[in-house]
């Protein structure tokens, strides 16, 4: 056994991965836990893979299983990327308490990536404290002024605050940014009909059912949408 085959057998399962090929990713990074069981980047990889097939019971175990053996993480990143995605999962799965807990640890191990913010903004919207939720957005765009989901999640908040205007607002924004967010053509619509402008609400109603049809050329997982990966 040797550290480059460990390696090679990661980085091959990884790309699988991105190129759809579930199965080969799994795998190869099963082989690489066969040789070393020991490594976090292989479980926080393989967590990964789990997430985002949906098999949520798995990515759990592999992502406490990469914090287990945290001291041995190589990547300066790989611990943090780890609690960000077990933070996201938790608020999957409606585990808020323990989402905040693990996103605070993301939190002392990174404190500039955008994402991370975008993602408790996200969970505060659900828990419904919309000023902390804003807040958080606001961190997210002070970092990154082009983060459109930053500017399609605030604009959540201002809808469900009633604050239509702003709302329509930062969903015009994100969409500036990138046309292809299906969430916000639906925030758009709702934020339309709120003011009974019921003929662009059909106008935006019938383009996010257009990304969302199976012939849309652009759809987005679940995971993308959480983390605005691109």
């Amino acid at each position: 056994m040797t550290y480059e085959d460990i390696d090679m057998y990661t980085n091959r399962g990884m790309a699988y991965f991105e190129l759809g090929k579930v199965d080969e990713a799994l795998d190869d990074l099963n082989k690489a836990l066969t040789l070393d069981d020991e490594v976090p980047e292989v479980y926080a990889n393989r967590g990964t893979v789990y997430l985002g097939i949906g098999d949520y019971q798995k990515a759990i175990v592999d992502f406490y299983s990469a914090i287990e053996y945290k001291e041995s993480f190589e990547a300066l990143d790989g611990l943090y990327y780890t609690y960000l995605n077990l933070g996201t999962l938790l608020h999957q799965l409606g585990e808020s308490n323990e989402a905040i807990v693990v996103y605070e640890l993301a939190l002392d191990q990174k404190e500039d990536d955008p994402a991370l913010y975008n993602a408790m903004g996200m969970l505060y919207t659900t828990i419904g404290s919309y000023d902390i939720a804003i807040d958080y957005y606001n961190l997210a765009l002070d970092m990154n002024q082009d983060y459109a989901y930053a500017y399609g999640n605030r604009g959540k908040v201002y809808y469900l605050t009633g604050d239509y205007d702003f709302a329509l607002s930062d969903a015009n924004t994100a969409l500036s940014i990138d046309p292809y967010i299906p969430q916000v053509y639906d925030l758009k619509a709702k934020s339309h009909i709120a003011r009974e402008e019921l003929a662009l609400a059909k106008k935006n109603f019938k383009r996010w059912h257009c990304f969302m049809g199976v012939v849309c050329r652009h759809v987005y997982s679940s995971w993308q949408y959480l983390h605005g990966r691109k």
